[in-house]
Formats: structure tokens, C-alpha cells, sequence
């Protein structure tokens, strides 16, 4: 079996044991806005959110220094 194959299973099954594990509902609270969200998808939204601000941010400088 090919070395990232099975890094890739061990990491999906990993992410489905924590998923199943963080089911629980949490509220979620914003200015005027309430809603309730399991905290797995919760965790994978802000993860997202992360990501979303560190590409911004890279390609922002990435522009920045290339304009000097």
C-alpha cells in the first residue's frame, strides 16, 4: 500500500472519530445573532476561516513586496 494512502486513511479515520466524539450541540452567539452548531463542524468552520486569513494575508504581502 502506498505510504500517503494509508497516511490519508489513518487521517479520515481519525477526523471521523473526532467528529463522531465532538457531536454535541454548542450555542454560538454573534452581536445579535444565535444559533446552536456541533462543535466538530464548529472546529472545521473556523479552521477554514484560519486558512481563508492566512491565504489573504500571504497574497497581500506576496502583492505588497512585488509592487516595491
Amino acid at each position: 500500500m502506498r505510504p500517503r494512502l494509508l497516511i490519508s486513511l489513518v487521517l479520515m479515520g481519525l477526523l471521523l472519530v473526532f467528529a463522531v466524539q465532538n457531536a454535541t450541540t454548542v450555542d454560538i452567539v454573534f452581536l445579535f445573532w444565535r444559533t446552536e452548531i456541533s462543535r466538530a463542524l464548529l472546529l472545521f468552520i473556523v479552521f477554514l476561516l484560519g486558512g481563508a486569513v492566512g491565504w489573504f494575508l500571504r497574497t497581500t504581502a506576496a502583492h505588497f513586496k512585488r509592487a516595491e
